[in-house]
C-alpha cells in the first residue's frame, strides 16, 4: 500500500466517523478522501504523522458512600450558595 492510498484510508476512515459511522457510504467516503489527499499535495501541507496510542490510564480510586449502620446511604449535603453583598443605600 502506498503512502497515498494510506493516506486516503485514514481520510476515508475519519470522515465515517465525523458522519456517525453510517453503513452503505463508503464510496462517497473514499471520493471525498481521495479529493482531499489531491487538495493536500496541491497545497503541499505534508501528512500529519499518525500519534501513538495513549497509554492506558490508571483506574481512579472511587470514595466510599458514607452509609447508615443499616447499610443505607446517607443523604449528599450540597453547600448553599455564598450570599451576596449587598451595598448600602444612598451612597
Amino acid at each position: 500500500m502506498t503512502v497515498e492510498e494510506q493516506r486516503i484510508r485514514e481520510l476515508a476512515y475519519h470522515i465515517w466517523l465525523s458522519e456517525g459511522c453510517p453503513e452503505g457510504q463508503h464510496d462517497r467516503h473514499w471520493q471525498m478522501a481521495c479529493k482531499l489527499a489531491e487538495a493536500e499535495v496541491r497545497a503541499g501541507t505534508p501528512a500529519p504523522r499518525p500519534r501513538k496510542p495513549a497509554a492506558p490510564r490508571k483506574p481512579q480510586a472511587v470514595a466510599a458512600v458514607p452509609t447508615t449502620s443499616g447499610g443505607t446511604p446517607l443523604k449528599s449535603v450540597e453547600k448553599k450558595p455564598r450570599a451576596s453583598r449587598s451595598r448600602p443605600a444612598g451612597s
